[in-house]
């Protein structure tokens, strides 16, 4: 439901994922976040940003109640 509220927001910019399974990032992001391909991408992207920092937030999340 959190990643339905970015995906269908009014967020300027393409989204971080390439469908709406959310199983796989764009392409620009699939090897990695920190690329300098998914820099640009997130920069030029808010909706994608947003996703991504998302994910980032779930990542932190699981590593401390694991």
């Amino acid at each position: 439901m959190v990643r339905n509220s970015i995906e269908y927001s009014f967020a300027p910019g393409e989204s971080y994922w390439k469908d709406r399974h959310y199983t796989a990032a764009v392409t620009a992001c699939s090897a990695s976040r920190k690329s300098p391909a998914c820099q640009t991408y997130l920069e030029k992207n808010d909706k994608a940003r947003l996703g991504a920092d998302l994910e980032e937030r779930f990542l932190a999340f699981e590593r401390t109640y694991r």
